[in-house]
């Protein structure tokens, strides 16, 4: 059998990015690290939490970025994915600098990981809260980390989550930016809630 051809080692050889392997080996270490990581934080919260709440989330910050930017790999460097993003100047000088109420549409399985590349770009990341469903609270590594990162959870059930959306926020009010996506409750109700938190609590 003739050895391939320089043309066939080179296209071999670029395609690695579908070989399997690599697959399971991010799996394996995104699993290892980020239960290293929920580790981590508990033994932050334990030791710091209760008293010192502020120094904890300064902390923890730096936590949850490991774990988000795994994520960020796969879009940024793995599927070569780009965020182009038209504001106005004005708009785009006070991003990662003042508080904020992100509203995102949420339509596909992949736009949350594109407002973390747009936070990413900010320098926000690890910074960012978001209002979700509760039962991801039990997902590992991610579900995990939101447990212990100020994340408010949801009922989708309005009457019950004004009142999650109300504490939560009040408990909270240190962290800089919320995103809600209307997915999580319907339509309507998130312009509900973009009300209530405009005239109460941010």
């Amino acid at each position: 059998m003739p050895p391939p051809s320089p043309s066939s080692s080179s296209s071999f050889l670029s395609n690695w990015r579908q070989w399997t392997i690599f697959h399971v080996f991010m799996f394996v270490t995104f699993l290892v690290s980020g239960v290293a990581v929920n580790a981590a934080q508990l033994v932050l919260f334990a030791l710091l939490g209760t008293w010192n709440r502020r120094l904890f989330r300064r902390l923890n910050y730096y936590l949850v970025w490991v774990i988000y930017t795994q994520l960020l790999f796969l879009s940024d460097w793995w599927s070569r994915s780009r965020v182009v993003l038209q504001a106005e100047p004005d708009f785009l000088r006070l991003c990662g600098r003042e508080h904020a109420l992100i509203v995102m549409n949420h339509h596909y399985e992949l736009d949350w990981l594109y407002g973390w590349m747009v936070a990413d770009r900010f320098g926000v990341l690890g910074n960012g809260r978001v209002f979700l469903k509760r039962a991801l609270r039990w997902a590992p590594v991610i579900g995990w980390c939101w447990s212990l990162s100020d994340v408010i959870y949801l009922d989708r059930d309005w009457e019950k989550d004004k009142e999650n959306i109300a504490k939560g926020v009040r408990r909270r009010s240190i962290m800089h930016r919320w995103s809600l996506s209307p997915t999580a409750i319907n339509l309507s109700a998130a312009i509900d809630a973009v009300q209530f938190l405009a005239v109460g609590l941010l």
